[in-house]
């Protein structure tokens, strides 16, 4: 009896054309404008971002996503936005080539919730905003965390970076960042409390970089 052996799948070298032209023609420019700052919790935040990664992040407006990639500027970001980006095929097409996760933040699916656990097993950097909306509290800090940043974080076996972005008081300003230590979940199922417990933990570190911030501007 003959067997034959599957070929292996070809990867396709045109897979992040777009993502990586988009990126690199608008990198000066958004680079000089942006001319980010960013201050870390220790040096241990300082280190580069390497394999599967979940980088949260406070929502304070629409020029987020960008902030984080030219923070994060050697990773390829997978982006998770609001499904109201993909109402059209022309639209769909284009937020799905530069690595945009179509999520309902009303109604979180289950495959929306399977794509990002994916994604993440598979090496690869995907930023979240916990909050799912422009936050307009005072502050910079964020809201009520998400359980479902935790829960992806555990079925991924992934650390999550949180990053806090503030506020520029003029546009003219440089846009300053900050990045706090790795928060690594433990392996296995959480009950409910032990995943509120993350959640706070999360908050709270969120509170430690404004006050990092606050003291480098000092």
């Amino acid at each position: 009896m003959n067997s034959t052996k599957e070929k292996p799948k070809r990867k396709n070298p045109f897979k992040y054309f777009v993502y990586d032209f988009v990126k690199w023609t608008g990198a000066l420019p958004i680079l000089l404008w942006l001319r980010n700052k960013t201050y870390y919790q220790s040096p241990l935040a300082k280190k580069k971002v390497k394999g599967g990664a979940l980088i949260s992040a406070n929502h304070i407006s629409m020029m987020d996503p960008v902030i984080l990639s030219a923070k994060f500027w050697y990773r390829r970001l997978h982006m998770v936005a609001t499904k109201y980006l993909f109402d059209t095929k022309r639209k769909k097409w284009f937020f799905k080539k530069i690595l945009c996760i179509e999520i309902d933040k009303e109604n979180v699916g289950i495959n929306s919730i399977k794509e990002i656990v994916s994604t993440l097993k598979d090496g690869k950097a995907v930023t979240i905003f916990p909050e799912g909306h422009i936050a307009k509290n005072e502050g910079n800090t964020m809201d009520t965390f998400k359980s479902g940043v935790i829960l992806m974080a555990i079925q991924a076996n992934v650390p999550i970076i949180p990053t806090l972005i503030i506020k520029r008081e003029k546009w003219w300003h440089r846009q300053k960042v900050v990045v706090g230590d790795p928060v690594v979940l433990p392996e296995g199922r959480l009950n409910l409390e032990e995943i509120q417990k993350y959640c706070e933990i999360l908050q709270t570190k969120e509170k430690e970089l404004y006050d990092i911030y606050t003291k480098g501007e000092k």
